[in-house]
């Protein structure tokens, strides 16, 4: 059977290939042939090839065009090591051997890697199949032996500090590593299906039912437990969720914004609440110890720790018409339409113009100019 894989740069290449082959078959085969690491394969109409289905459950048929879109390279860090996915789908690690950087007695698994997550001392990947792939310390989650049997068709991974929590095609949720932080969810595991959101606070869980229910789980000071109250007033309202270090917030589709967790990491709007309850909400964006809220105006709203950018007031007047907020560890750097960015937290960024991207690590800002 002939197809036709393309890619945006208009190199394409007839790749002969089995009737009955997977389409993740097709995707290793062009990535040898074409020489460049494959993220997704796309039918003509637009449609995502899922990589588990057979060619023929993909609609593919002889001399059928398939556009391919390339991976891009990504570095991930622990506490004390960095990974290293390359476009081709490997992975390179280094740093504190125990922590995840020695990767070796893992690297024959680590094979068409689609996704990597790092906890405080591990690594989890998720590999083109939808299996997952740990290393690192076990106790911080670099051992998923327990629960490897139900590490299947995995489509996103969220990290505490020394645990993981894998979400399935099927909605389902795993967890594994430390189980005060979040490695066991047995307390809620009944409410854990059809889940469409997943975020990590560094102790603790957060998810998303498809009906906007919310369930939290791990350490209470981090989150872990929000009180009946917001539960109540969250009750199937859940759009999306941000996190700070030990606390949350949920965003309704109206707009409304709910915290909870560590009051000095931002799990009490204080007197943000006043600002937020007249307004709508764009997104939120945290550092380790606050949140910043985009409104719909261009307007930003912050709260939580001072040090870490809980506090705006003395560049208030200049936070309007923003399209885009950054985050490192400890400060915040906002993006005017007019290319003038702001910054307050721990910062010394000032007075840049002719701005037209910002990203942060967590521990510094990179900026992209005109």
């Amino acid at each position: 059977m002939k197809l036709e894989v393309m890619l945006m740069s208009g190199q394409s290449m007839a790749l002969d290939v089995k009737e009955d082959a997977l389409v993740r078959d097709l995707k290793h085969q062009a990535q040898q042939e074409l020489r460049q690491g494959i993220s997704h394969l796309v039918r003509a109409d637009g449609e995502l090839l899922c990589s588990t289905s057979t060619l023929a459950e993909a609609g593919l048929e002889e001399h059928a065009p398939v556009m391919a879109t390339l991976s891009r390279a990504k570095l991930v860090s622990s506490r004390r090591s960095v990974a290293f996915a390359q476009g081709d789908g490997r992975v390179v690690t280094w740093g504190a051997f125990h922590s995840g950087g020695d990767s070796e007695y893992v690297q024959e698994e680590l094979q068409n890697v689609r996704e990597i997550v790092a906890s405080g001392d591990a690594f989890a990947a998720i590999l083109d199949d939808g299996r997952v792939t740990t290393w690192g310390k076990p106790e911080a989650g670099g051992d998923c032996s327990a629960v490897q049997s139900e590490l299947f068709e995995v489509e996103s991974i969220a990290a505490t500090s020394t645990a993981f929590a894998a979400r399935r095609a099927d909605g389902h949720v795993v967890c594994w590593g430390d189980a005060e932080e979040g490695g066991d969810s047995q307390r809620v595991q009944a409410q854990l299906y059809d889940i469409q959101l997943l975020s990590a606070s560094a102790k603790a869980f957060a998810a998303v039912r498809g009906d906007g229910q919310l369930i939290t789980w791990g350490h209470p000071s981090s989150g872990g437990w929000a009180p009946p109250t917001v539960v109540k007033t969250l009750h199937g309202q859940v759009k999306e969720i941000a996190a700070s270090e030990n606390a949350f917030v949920a965003i309704c589709p109206s707009g409304r914004v709910v915290a909870w967790g560590d009051p000095d990491s931002g799990g009490d709007l204080g007197g943000a609440a006043t600002q937020l309850a007249a307004a709508r909400v764009r997104a939120i964006t945290a550092t380790d110890h606050a949140f910043a809220a985009l409104l719909m105006d261009g307007g930003v709203v912050a709260w939580g720790h001072s040090y870490s950018g809980g506090d705006c007031k003395s560049v208030q007047k200049k936070l309007y018409n923003i399209s885009q907020i950054s985050a490192s560890m400890n400060s915040f750097v906002a993006l005017r339409k007019d290319g003038v960015v702001v910054a307050w937290g721990n910062t010394e960024v000032s007075d840049l113009r002719d701005v037209v991207e910002v990203s942060a690590s967590s521990g510094c800002s990179r900026l992209a100019t005109r």
